[in-house]
């Protein structure tokens, strides 16, 4: 992560150097929360450097201007790789269709994803035990 938000994960370490998916891969997906409205989805890649807050029901609100942010573990046989509320992004629109099961929400990254110099990791130093 920057100091703007998720970034990606880590997917290759080598002396010195490591690769990061970054959220706009193809193959990211992030479990996420809506801060304002409470309400779960998964972040993917978007158009451009957007990513889009999927799999919400139609009948779940979301608005312009929320923040979503990681989801964290919710069941202990299911752990996340991200703890909860890492800041993601804000959404930028909300639209539905009639024939579409989900919203269609686009958020824009708070993390600069195109112009990344210097990541920090986050490591875990022990299991976490949940409830």
């Amino acid at each position: 992560m920057s100091a703007d938000g998720l970034d990606g994960r880590v997917t290759n370490v080598s002396r010195g150097t490591a690769t990061v998916a970054l959220l706009t891969d193809p193959d990211s997906v992030v479990a996420a929360r809506d801060l304002t409205n409470n309400v779960s989805g998964i972040i993917r890649h978007g158009q451009g450097n957007t990513l889009i807050f999927d799999d919400v029901a139609k009948d779940q609100v979301v608005r312009k201007g929320d923040i979503i942010v990681t989801q964290g573990t919710r069941d202990r046989r299911y752990p996340d790789l991200y703890p909860y509320g890492i800041p993601i992004g804000q959404v930028i629109s909300v639209g539905t269709s009639d024939i579409a099961s989900y919203l269609t929400v686009q958020v824009a990254p708070f993390a600069n994803l195109t112009g990344i110099d210097a990541v920090a990791a986050l490591i875990p130093t022990k299991a976490s035990k949940l409830p």
